[in-house]
């Protein structure tokens, strides 16, 4: 019995990117300018807004996130849009106390 070879691609885990930004981002961007063309498209200068907005936040998005880990950018809005305890442990010994009319609980 022969053993079977096949050959195995390398860098099967890197990331599509498109002038060196995730699709992720580019779609942020994408997104934003398209919701700007709609909401702006009838007022004058609008193109100047339309062009530039997403193309300093491309600029800002390619030179903030290099050297961030995939998905930083949701990771991130998540981060600062949710309440709440956040704890690298499963179970952590840290309890909150709430404070009502002076008096304190756990």
């Amino acid at each position: 019995m022969s053993l079977e070879v096949s050959t195995v691609h390398k860098h099967l885990d890197t990331e599509i990117k498109v002038f060196g930004l995730a699709a992720q981002d580019l779609l942020f961007i994408l997104l934003c300018a398209m919701s700007l063309n709609y909401l702006l498209s009838g007022i004058p200068m609008a193109e100047i807004i339309i062009f530039g907005v997403p193309s300093i936040l491309s600029i800002a998005l390619y030179f903030g996130k290099k050297g961030k880990p995939k998905g930083y950018l949701f990771d991130l809005i998540r981060f600062y849009l949710t309440d709440g305890f956040y704890s690298g442990a499963e179970h952590h010994e840290f309890k909150k106390e709430y404070i009502t009319n002076g008096s304190t609980s756990k």
